[in-house]
């Protein structure tokens, strides 16, 4: 092996520990929450999603004393929402109708996969608050788009972070169909507004 060789490497491996020193991974904790909105003909409806996995890693920024400066880098986002949790309110019916909406054999998580995050600035430093911008993927039912959010992020306490935002998504984008019912007499609007809360602690 040359020493170019050897030197790229080794400075490969190097950037490697540097940014695994630089981040920290948290865990999702209790007080995480995620809701569906949407609308039909007859009423509107909320879906509840009951479980939620994922990994969050966020820059050393995060663990100093107060709040992070704008600029800093949350290093990786990957959300997963189960989607056999999902709960209409209305009994095993609708329920199933969720299940169907996503194939969900085929499709038994919500994805967001995040590429690239940071803290764009601090919205109230007394209230703990700043807000971030996130580009990422969102994949469900079998398909995939590219999405941008802003979201707001919050220092519950030290090493507890909560991330919240209303996002709007349509069903049609992915290829799903608006759940209807009583013989199409009942047809569910196409957008619908996820609602997330997502709290986070090392």
């Amino acid at each position: 092996m040359s020493h170019m060789k050897q030197l790229c490497i080794g400075l490969f491996l190097f950037a490697l520990l540097l940014s695994a020193q630089a981040q920290e991974s948290y865990r999702i904790i209790e007080g995480t929450s995620c809701y569906i909105d949407g609308t039909s003909t007859l009423s509107d409806w909320i879906v509840t999603v009951k479980q939620i996995e994922g990994e969050v890693s966020l820059s050393k920024d995060f663990a100093q004393k107060g709040l992070p400066k704008p600029g800093a880098l949350i290093p990786k986002v990957l959300i997963r929402m189960v989607v056999k949790s999902m709960d209409g309110g209305r009994g095993a019916v609708m329920n199933d109708k969720i299940l169907g909406a996503f194939n969900e054999p085929a499709n038994p998580y919500v994805v967001f996969e995040m590429t690239e995050g940071k803290i764009t600035n601090i919205k109230d430093e007394a209230a703990g608050t700043f807000n971030v911008h996130l580009k990422g993927k969102i994949s469900m039912a079998g398909q995939s788009r590219v999405v941008e959010m802003d979201i707001e992020g919050k220092r519950v306490s030290p090493g507890v972070y909560s991330f919240a935002a209303t996002y709007p998504v349509k069903m049609t984008d992915y290829g799903i169909t608006p759940p209807s019912a009583m013989f199409g007499q009942i047809e569910s609007g196409d957008e619908v507004k996820v609602r997330f809360n997502i709290t986070v602690s090392k």
